[in-house]
């Protein structure tokens, strides 16, 4: 997908698929997949899974941010959330729900290296500059 497939209108809060809160892997609970670790300065869950979860490999995840998983229960929840829009976005620092991102820029890496994107030095300025933009 693209920034769009999350970053839409309907995808900040009113979109039309039923329970389409998304999980990026922020908040220590995607550290093999490329994410940030947990916050050492917030609080730390430790939520077991069962065993056999796809998405969860050991069984026991720690995480800063449970996300939906803290009212369905369920492993695959971990970490989902409703995706805000990008409008002001260079108001809000820092950015994610753990504020592992103190910059657009830093913000722009993590994204760069979560997603394996292969931005060049002048497209990440670029896209830091359109985001500030918004």
């Amino acid at each position: 997908g693209t920034c769009g497939t999350c970053h839409n209108v309907v995808g900040a809060g009113s979109d039309a698929i039923p329970a389409s809160q998304r999980d990026i892997g922020i908040g220590g609970h995607g550290v093999t997949l490329g994410g940030p670790p947990p916050a050492a300065d917030l609080p730390v869950f430790r939520l077991t899974c069962n065993e056999g979860t796809a998405l969860f490999n050991p069984s026991v995840v720690t995480t800063n941010d449970p996300g939906k998983a803290l009212i369905t229960g369920l492993c695959a929840d971990i970490g989902s959330r409703t995706v805000p829009g990008l409008r002001g976005l260079a108001s809000h620092e820092p950015f994610f729900s753990d504020g592992s991102a103190a910059t657009l820029r830093a913000l722009v890496e993590v994204y760069n290296t979560r997603f394996a994107i292969a931005l060049t030095e002048e497209e990440k300025c670029d896209l830091v500059n359109f985001l500030a933009s918004l």
